[in-house]
């Protein structure tokens, strides 16, 4: 239920986008940049329901900031990668890893976390 509705509201932003692209096909960077925040906030909701920092698909943040640096520019580059780091960092929160797994996978996820952040 919840993923499912959740990869169904990703996708439908990226349909909006397409469609409010046009003929034209082009779009504004502040919807750009929009849609993008929000797709990290969705994916953020997706690892949270299946895994939150040990899932893998967490490096699914470095494409949105990889696209915001190719197409947006260095100020949504650099919100949209404070926004991925805090994201990130929030799935720990939500999930005791030490309890389930031992303290060294604990460690190592939060090793994972700093890497990325740096």
């Amino acid at each position: 239920g919840r993923i499912a509705f959740l990869l169904g509201l990703s996708a439908g932003t990226n349909v909006l986008l397409h469609w409010r692209l046009g003929p034209s096909g082009t779009v504004s960077r502040g919807l750009c940049g929009a849609v993008l925040l929000f797709d990290a906030l969705v994916l953020t909701a997706l690892l949270h329901a299946t895994g939150g920092s040990s899932n893998p698909f967490s490096v699914l943040y470095l494409v949105y900031i990889t696209l915001a640096a190719m197409l947006l520019g260095a100020v949504w580059t650099w919100g949209l990668t404070l926004l991925a780091v805090v994201a990130y960092g929030s799935l720990f929160l939500s999930h005791d890893h030490a309890e389930h797994m031992g303290h060294d996978y604990a460690t190592h996820l939060r090793a994972m976390w700093f890497a990325f952040a740096n």
